[in-house]
């Protein structure tokens, strides 16, 4: 096998690996349905375009509601469209 097979099939095993450990960490994170998208500020089709949205257990751009506002609003509005605070 050459050294460029090698690197590839290490590579297909590591993310296969990975690929397993998210699904397992998913699995044992469901205990009620509970999905970040429920509370992300980001929830909405044209600010979020990741491709497990709405079910998300996991996000590196989760933002809780409570959060923008408190940080003077990334966004104009939150996510019901009501105006954050002032």
């Amino acid at each position: 096998m050459s050294g460029t097979a090698v690197v590839q099939l290490a590579a297909a095993v590591i993310a296969a690996g990975v690929a397993l450990w998210l699904s397992i960490v998913a699995a044992k994170s469901r205990k009620g349905e509970n999905y970040l998208c429920d509370t992300c500020s980001f929830n909405q089709p044209d600010l979020c375009f990741k491709p497990n949205r709405p079910k998300a257990l996991h996000c590196f751009s989760y933002k809780q509601v409570d959060e923008v506002v408190a940080g003077c609003g990334i966004m104009g509005k939150l996510p019901d469209g009501n105006a954050g605070p002032e």
